[in-house]
């Protein structure tokens, strides 16, 4: 073998090896993100459980289980990371919206 082809096979396996921990390092990402999605509807629902109940509670704890439903949805289907990055943004405005219910109650 000549030492053209060993160098192109050496960085061809040192690109392969970078390429994998950055797939990994999306991978861990998406997981951490998707944890934290579960943890603040977890705190919402907190809050929806101290809270009045009245017909704004009533809309904050559907919506909260409409989220929620989709959510356990991804065991079986694996989202993109565009739709955890949408999920993610809908679930902190209803943590804001649920906070702010709670506050001026």
């Amino acid at each position: 073998m000549s030492l053209l082809s060993q160098d192109i096979r050496r960085v061809s396996r040192a690109q392969s090896h970078a390429a994998a921990e950055v797939a990994d390092e999306s991978t861990h990402r998406g997981q951490r993100r998707e944890a934290l999605i579960i943890d603040i509807l977890l705190a919402v629902f907190d809050i929806l459980r101290e809270a009045h109940t009245n017909a704004h509670t009533r809309e904050l704890r559907a919506q909260a289980r409409s989220l929620e439903n989709a959510v356990k949805h991804w065991t079986a289907v694996p989202p993109s990371a565009p739709q955890v990055a949408a999920m993610f943004e809908i679930v902190t405005e209803l943590h804001a919206k649920t906070v702010s219910s709670a506050i001026n109650r």
